[in-house]
């Protein structure tokens, strides 16, 4: 366990205290918890190739964190603010697929460790921050439509990127 992997353990254990804020309606403690989820989320991934302690665990806890979050805000969204179920659905099965397409090329490659070669994307990465601007919208009701439009077109996009580098990686594995 090194200092990356504990703001990815943070981001985890702040979920359900980020959630009773929103429920709460306690919307300045939302924000400030989602501002330092989101800052765990930053760091750790510089933290960890800064200071050389990137690792395949690493890897997975960082993203177990960023989609717990953003599914239990979505689904907490659904239930308290009348969030449409298909945006929820959109984004649950841009993540299905993603997993899965991960797990797909896991069973289907002899090196095991060469899944984790897929790294995140700069289209990723967007998405996921706009997927949290987008909660933060509803929850605070600003420009809602605008947020979920941006969140659907960059959530397909990079799922599609995520696909490709998966179909290339697979055609060019040699193992």
């Amino acid at each position: 366990m090194n200092v990356a992997n504990l703001l990815s353990v943070l981001r985890i254990i702040l979920i359900p205290v980020i959630v009773l804020a929103l429920l709460s309606h306690f919307e300045a403690v939302f924000l400030f918890l989602l501002i330092v989820a989101g800052l765990t989320d930053l760091f750790d991934g510089y933290l960890a190739r800064k200071l050389n302690q990137t690792s395949k665990f690493g890897l997975v806890l960082d993203s177990i964190a960023d989609k717990l979050l953003i599914i239990s805000l979505l689904t907490t969204l659904v239930f308290s603010s009348n969030l449409e179920v298909y945006f929820v659905f959109l984004m649950l099965t841009r993540e299905i697929v993603v997993i899965s397409g991960r797990l797909l090329l896991l069973l289907r490659i002899k090196n095991t460790t060469a899944i984790f070669y897929i790294p995140t994307t700069y289209l990723g990465k967007i998405t996921t921050f706009a997927q949290l601007a987008t909660i933060v919208s509803i929850a605070v009701n600003f420009l809602r439509s605008y947020f979920i439009v941006t969140a659907i077109i960059l959530s397909v996009s990079s799922g599609i990127q995520y696909f490709w580098k998966g179909c290339v990686f697979l055609k060019s594995d040699k193992n």
